[in-house]
């Protein structure tokens, strides 16, 4: 995908996961965020200690399903039913393209179309999965999610959370910004796309720090949680019930 597109598909629409970014989204999100790739397999990885044969997964902002094809392919060979969440029909009908209609009878997938805050949790998973959504949704409403992530796993199971997190220090967190920016542009975004982006995200993407999402995870009831990912501001959260 070229630069050209991305800025020409998304202008003015960065918050609208709809439409053309539903086609550009992989390509925009690596172009976005350092080692991408490396979390999503990291992902894969982990998630391997807590899928078993006949386990449920959820993965919550789903997006195209990158995240989903790392758990399944790291748990290939294991029955798995997949429930997979995104707000926008039209990433809605990515997945269910993808996955949806695959045959493939050891592995069950699940589309729906929901705000996760409004989202009942209909079953009880080993693993579920956040990559890059939460940081959306308003500070009053976290907790409450992060609270029926909770109790919508099993015992001694696993929230994978990858999130897009302030940091204590305000210089700190002005440097890392900087950063990304200046990655941003040498992946090929245009400076134009990069600050509209910053535009359109005051007041709609309120990060907390690493270490407020932290206490929350242990404030719902999370017995142990590690970070097992950090680059600049974006980490990988574990919290096991």
């Amino acid at each position: 995908m070229s630069e050209h597109s991305i800025d020409k598909d998304v202008k003015m629409k960065w918050m609208y996961f709809g439409g053309a970014m539903a086609k550009v989204f992989d390509d925009h999100v690596k172009r976005s965020i350092p080692n991408y790739t490396r979390v999503m397999e990291k992902i894969g990885f982990f998630s391997q200690f807590y899928i078993e044969n006949g386990s449920r997964y959820l993965d919550i902002g789903s997006s195209t399903g990158r995240t989903v094809l790392e758990v399944v392919y790291a748990n290939r060979g294991k029955t798995l039913e997949v429930d997979m969440i995104d707000s926008t029909e039209d990433m809605a009908n990515v997945l269910r393209k993808r996955y949806q209609d695959r045959v493939r009878p050891e592995v069950k997938y699940h589309v729906y179309c929901f705000d996760v805050t409004k989202f009942y949790f209909i079953a009880k998973y080993d693993l579920i999965v956040a990559s890059l959504v939460v940081q959306f949704i308003k500070k009053e409403l976290r907790i409450d999610l992060l609270r029926n992530i909770y109790n919508a796993l099993n015992e001694g199971c696993a929230f994978l959370w990858y999130e897009k997190c302030a940091e204590e220090s305000p210089l700190a967190t002005d440097m890392m910004k900087q950063f990304l920016n200046d990655y941003k542009i040498k992946a090929g975004l245009s400076p134009e796309s990069v600050l509209n982006k910053d535009d359109v995200l005051r007041g709609i993407m309120p990060l907390r720090a690493y270490e407020d999402n932290f206490a929350m995870l242990k404030s719902v009831g999370f017995r142990h949680v590690s970070i097992l990912d950090k680059d600049i501001n974006f980490t990988l959260f574990m919290a096991i019930k």
